[in-house]
Parts: C-alpha cells; structure tokens; sequence
C-alpha cells in the first residue's frame, strides 16, 4: 500500500513539474546562445585585430550555425573567409539573422562591403519568434535590447 502511494505522488509531482522543466531548458538555451554569440564576437574583434586581417562571421543558410574566419588581401567579392577559425552550432530550436554580413577590419572595427564603418544588428529567434536583438557598434560594442 505504501508502494502505491509512493507511486502515485510520484505521478502527481512529474506531472505538475514536467510544463515547468521544458520552459526552463528553453531558458536556459536562450541565455547560452546570448552567452556564446556575444563571447564569440569579441572574440572574432579581438583575433582580427591580433592578426591584422579582415575577419568574417558568416552564418549559415539554415541560420542554426555559424563560423568565423579570415579573408585575407585581395578581399573576397562577396565577402567569404579564405580560412575558417571557428565554426558554433547554436542550441537546438536557436536561429540567428543579421542585417549584414558581420565583418570586422584589421583594427577589429566592424565595417560594410566597402570597409565603411558601421553598426549592424542580429536578431536571435527561439522557435522562429525572436527573443534577443543585439547591435554591434563599429568599435564592437555589443549592446541587447
């Protein structure tokens, strides 16, 4: 009898707590892609800087990934990296979407095609509804909305 009472309150607490799990892993999924894309921007600022080159993150067509390399003189039209330094496969059921291609210049400021100083945005979408934006300032300043 106390087998069975066991089991039944284990149902009863699984069911109540099994809606707010699945929120919360979502959460936490969230909060890694913000984490992971901000660190991994810096990052592309800094290695661009450091290796006096124009650096790319190029994201995938299916938006769930991205990689980050170095387009080196003469520069590519469109702008593609020459060599890969990084590739990041986002959490499942994270997209990302940016204005423009993210370039950085040998001085790690972020610039257009035409190597003009500039600001872009990225939209991070969980289950294609977004729930992040994020600028990125030509000095690489990363601000979330």
């Amino acid at each position: 009898m106390n087998l069975l009472a066991a089991v039944m309150l284990f149902l009863v607490m699984n069911s109540l707590a099994t809606p707010y799990l699945a929120e919360t892993t979502a959460s936490f999924r969230r909060n890694e892609a913000r984490s992971t894309i901000e660190a991994d921007l810096i990052r592309a600022r800094t290695l661009a800087a450091r290796e006096g080159s124009r650096a790319i993150l190029s994201i995938s067509s299916d938006k769930e990934s991205y990689s980050f390399g170095f387009d080196y003189a003469p520069y590519s039209d469109p702008p593609t990296a020459d060599s890969i330094e990084f590739n990041r496969n986002l959490p499942s059921n994270i997209t990302v979407e940016a204005t423009q291609t993210i370039i950085f210049n040998s001085r790690g400021m972020l610039v257009d095609t035409s190597a003009t100083l500039t600001t872009t945005t990225m939209n991070l979408l969980f289950d294609e509804r977004q729930f992040s934006q994020l600028s990125i300032y030509p000095t690489g300043a990363i601000e979330f909305q």
